[in-house]
């Protein structure tokens, strides 16, 4: 017995299978299409904080389109790729050198973080916070990461 292709039925129409990227993929596609000049800021969790959401909505979008995502701490982060020096041979890096996962990071970058006071969940509190512009293969472009760190009393 074959089994079905469908998994959904609206009003007697088929909806065919889409992963949970494409259909989020489609559904931002048709909101900047609906707001044709506007900016478009996803936020989403570490999930979607890949290319494949990335890679086809900026490709139907363009550089209107951002993603703020959490990172997951396992993410690989490069510095960006040295600048060529004149007459050197072979191909543009694409990366520079490999400076950890983004869980190392944030222990070496913590005591070059900044105070901030911000308003969290109805109070003034104090958090310290560092960001850095780093390459992530995940997204095969350079990306802002921040770190936020409690304040400790």
């Amino acid at each position: 017995m074959q089994a079905k292709k469908e998994t959904a039925t609206i009003r007697g129409d088929v909806v065919p299978f889409q992963t949970k990227m494409a259909q989020a993929a489609q559904m931002l596609i048709a909101i900047a299409e609906h707001f044709s000049t506007a900016p478009i800021l996803t936020v989403t969790d570490s999930w979607f904080g890949n290319n494949g959401l990335w890679k086809p909505v900026y490709k139907a979008i363009g550089s209107r389109f951002n993603i703020l995502s959490r990172l997951r701490c396992n993410n690989v982060l490069y510095d960006r790729p040295e600048k060529r020096k004149p007459k050197q041979r072979g191909r543009n890096k694409k990366y520079g050198q490999r400076l950890g996962s983004a869980t190392d990071m944030a222990k070496t970058v913590q005591q070059k973080a900044r105070s901030y006071t911000v308003n969290l969940y109805g109070k003034q509190r104090e958090v310290r916070a560092y960001s850095r512009v780093v390459m992530l293969k995940t997204l095969k472009r350079p990306v802002q990461v921040v770190w936020v760190f409690r304040r400790t009393q």
